[in-house]
């Protein structure tokens, strides 16, 4: 019986990868998947992991395609979205083909990513220090680099950790300057960045430690200004995630009622419910 079903898995599995490129390759901004470039690719894959499609087979197009045409700079940011989207010992192995190819061509703004993308993959399974290690690793390779982006990026990631290391001022003090900067999406169709994805990082983020300060009031003008986001962005997937906010600063203000309705409403709209991409091939 559980071959029975093994088989049925695999076979069901292998049919929706088989349908997924038929329709990506039709349907993708109206072109064929091979008329894609890496931005339009890039900006596809985007838009199947804010509705939680599967993405590994696109990312896996993205590799073949950065290796047959020798483009470095797309094979290394194609790996950065392979890292993400596999299991953690693979996606290991892709951040550190990442690391090895960086260094390789001597791109320190490259060699700065892969790092970074190192260590917020290491964030993602809870190992803090080794994290923090390739993170100031990244922020090195920085120093003779005028790429604003990559700096903020970089010192959102530092944010990120101190709120882990329960050092909340400091990393409110960051995320306040990457929000700011975050909104501006200035070079926005340049390959390899996302301004709109960090701003809403950076903004929840922000909200979370006004929440663990105690200062509840000031996040009264970041709803306003994430809602507006919303709507302007059609960026609806994100709702849930700011009713949670609210529903948890309710409840540190013990209105446990509001709290809890906040809670149940973003718990019925989130979309999180991630396959494991692995599972198909």
């Amino acid at each position: 019986m559980k071959t029975k079903i093994n088989n049925y898995l695999i076979i069901k599995n292998l049919f929706f990868a088989v349908l997924f490129f038929f329709q990506i390759s039709i349907n993708a901004q109206g072109k064929k998947l091979e008329d894609l470039s890496f931005l339009e690719l890039e900006k596809k894959i985007d838009s199947l992991i804010s509705i939680n499609g599967n993405t590994l087979p696109l990312i896996k197009y993205y590799i073949k395609k950065s290796k047959k045409e020798n483009n470095d700079q797309a094979l290394i940011y194609a790996y950065r979205y392979a890292s993400k989207a596999t299991l953690e010992y693979i996606g290991y192995k892709y951040a550190d083909s990442a690391i090895v190819i960086a260094k390789k061509i001597n791109n320190n703004e490259l060699i700065s990513e892969a790092l970074l993308n190192k260590g917020v993959l290491l964030m993602d399974y809870y190992q803090y220090g080794p994290a923090l290690d390739y993170i100031l690793q990244a922020k090195k390779y920085l120093n003779n680099v005028k790429n604003d982006y990559i700096n903020y990026k970089t010192l959102y990631f530092i944010a990120q950790n101190k709120m882990l290391l329960g050092q909340i001022t400091e990393a409110k003090k960051h995320l306040s300057i990457c929000v700011e900067f975050f909104k501006q999406p200035i070079n926005e169709a340049e390959l390899g960045y996302d301004y709109k994805t960090y701003y809403s990082y950076a903004l929840m983020s922000l909200i979370d430690c006004n929440t663990k300060l105690k200062k509840h009031s000031e996040n009264n003008s970041l709803y306003k200004e994430a809602y507006e986001f919303i709507n302007k962005n059609n960026a609806r997937y994100l709702i849930p995630y700011f009713i949670s906010c609210e529903g948890t600063d309710a409840y540190y203000l013990k209105k446990f009622s509001v709290a809890i309705n906040k809670l149940k409403k973003a718990q019925l709209l989130y979309q999180d419910n991630w396959p494991h991409y692995t599972d198909i091939f």
